[in-house]
């Protein structure tokens, strides 16, 4: 298990433990628990903590500074992080939404599928970014008014 792993792993741990979902810890004693620099913490949390897997991410630096990790794994959340897309969205984007929202059972692995196989059969041609924001927005709306 790499080191970022065993951050990951750390943090996810720490967070199931919170009541509200909600983490602040302070980047260097978080470094210096791992025995890393604390960019190594920005580069697990820049990549392993974002927006599309369901986390939000705050941070303060300096002597006082803090981490603070927030799930956002309600059902509003989803449709929040649906309406911050933007006009487009990438395939890699639109995949790791879905899977997030299937991982926290927002949606059922079935639905996620169904939504991903219509997404991926727009052609890249034809405005294939907006097309993919469209169709994500419109099933997940469906789907989420729905429950």
């Amino acid at each position: 298990m790499s080191l970022a792993d065993r951050i990951e792993a750390y943090l996810k741990e720490c967070l199931q433990a919170e009541p509200k979902g909600c983490l602040e810890i302070q980047r260097r004693r978080l470094a210096g628990f791992f025995g890393c620099a604390p960019s190594q913490i920005n580069y697990v949390l820049a990549t392993r903590f974002t927006f599309e897997k369901g986390y939000r991410v705050e941070s303060r630096r300096g002597g006082g500074g803090y981490l603070r990790i927030r799930c956002i794994r309600l059902v509003g959340d989803a449709l929040g992080r649906i309406g911050t897309m933007g006009g487009e969205i990438s395939r890699d984007t639109a995949e790791r939404i879905l899977t997030s929202l299937a991982g926290e059972g927002v949606l059922t692995r079935r639905e996620a599928a169904l939504v991903g196989a219509v997404m991926n059969s727009v052609p890249s041609s034809v405005a294939g970014g907006e097309a993919r924001a469209l169709i994500l927005r419109a099933a997940l709306q469906a789907i989420l008014d729905d429950v």
